[in-house]
């Protein structure tokens, strides 16, 4: 994985033709973890299917990376938030040519073996393993990552996730709203008194397509 301070032109060489771009080439590793590329992206206006949602025109574009990188520039790198299945599809690339294993291969050997999570499932989309929401869990094996993380990244005593790595990836990147902030993948917060009464006091979510949240809380903090 490549520092987060790292430029993406560095990380995509085959585009330089894109990268040429003197604002383009502003844009680091950082800005696609907390959706702060400053790309024209639009997930919510079109529902997923529609060819003018952008992640579903990423799909069936020739080159999906080249189709993330090339969209106009319209804020900042770092000032705005946008959400983007796209920026989540240039980290899966990441990682997917720094280990040379694919994403569930990698996940398996990390996290989930170690963790004892056996039915999980990766869809695929054009024979593509799908980093923005092709992870498929039972609810109870992902109440386990969510423990995991409550236990700062420690499973059965063993530190399956780094602790500082957590910490840094739970710092607010961008303003999504006047109640959300986000983090590095993680949704965070709201704060309101129906989770204060359920002992609560801070939220850290990982949303899927149609925001239906897996909290992590204290709710979670017991035995799995």
């Amino acid at each position: 994985m490549p520092r987060i301070d790292t430029p993406l032109s560095d990380v995509f060489p085959a585009y330089d033709d894109l990268m040429a771009d003197p604002d383009r080439r502003r844009i680091t590793v950082e800005h696609a973890p907390t959706m702060t590329m400053g790309l024209e992206w639009n997930e919510s206006d079109f529902p997923y299917g529609s060819s003018r949602n952008s992640e579903t025109a990423m799909w069936g574009a020739p080159d999906k990376y080249r189709y993330v990188l090339r969209q106009s520039i319209v804020a900042d790198p770092g000032n705005s938030f946008q959400y983007s299945g796209g920026a989540t599809v240039l980290l899966g690339d990441f990682i997917t040519r720094g280990v040379g294993k694919s994403l569930l291969e990698y996940a398996t050997k990390k996290l989930f073996d170690p963790m004892s999570i056996t039915d999980v499932k990766w869809t695929k989309v054009r024979g593509d393993e799908d980093p923005a929401g092709g992870l498929r869990m039972k609810p109870r094996e992902l109440a386990k990552i969510g423990q995991l993380v409550l236990n700062q990244g420690r499973w059965k005593g063993n530190q399956i996730v780094p602790q500082k790595w957590l910490e840094s990836s739970f710092q607010e990147s961008a303003t999504v709203d006047e109640k959300f902030k986000y983090g590095y993948q993680w949704w965070l917060g709201p704060y309101d008194q129906r989770t204060r009464n359920i002992g609560i006091d801070r939220l850290i979510s990982e949303y899927g397509h149609e925001r239906t949240p897996p909290y992590i809380g204290n709710l979670l903090n017991k035995q799995l």
